[in-house]
């Protein structure tokens, strides 16, 4: 994503049970319930990457938002 620019994005639970998408590096927490989907609205971000993960599953890999 562009560094300086707001984003939005959509967090999809393709699972029946809840998840949680939360990043600390984003100040960012939102439960998805199963089948649904949320958005997030993040930024303007400097440049660097941001980590997020599924807090209601310690086994689910975790991802990162980067920016340029």
């Amino acid at each position: 994503m562009p560094a300086g620019q707001k984003i939005t994005l959509t967090v999809k639970n393709l699972n029946s049970t809840p998840s949680e998408f939360e990043s600390a590096d984003l100040n960012r927490e939102k439960v998805v319930t199963g089948g649904s989907d949320i958005t997030v609205i993040i930024g303007p971000l400097r440049p660097g990457s941001y980590e997020f993960f599924d807090d209601f599953s310690a086994d689910t890999p975790h991802g990162h938002i980067i920016a340029k």
